[in-house]
């Protein structure tokens, strides 16, 4: 997944909803290691991939289409691992919910 994010891949979500979206976790381990960085324990936290995919269809830059009857979104993984990562930084209370 990370050699994807460094390469600039696409991500074809087709006819699904960001809860199969793995992304998530990639923005999940970046996010945490940072705040372990910080001495954080972070051990049960997440990113819930609704919230997440809500945010990102909102401020993203993906395009949607249909194939077939299925919804499709296609956009770039590193747009939008980085994006959620800012908005997250931002505002982590709707993104970064810690057990």
């Amino acid at each position: 997944m990370y050699k994807a994010y460094q390469a600039d891949g696409k991500l074809l979500m087709l006819g699904v909803d960001y809860d199969s979206s793995t992304y998530v976790h990639l923005v999940e381990s970046i996010y945490r290691n940072r705040r372990r960085a910080q001495g954080l324990d972070v051990r049960n936290a997440y990113v819930p991939p609704p919230a997440a995919g809500e945010y990102w269809d909102r401020a993203g830059g993906l395009t949607r289409g249909l194939v077939g009857d299925a919804e499709c979104r296609l956009f770039g993984i590193r747009d939008y691992v980085d994006t959620l990562l800012c908005e997250i930084d931002r505002n982590p209370g709707p993104y970064w919910v810690d057990e």
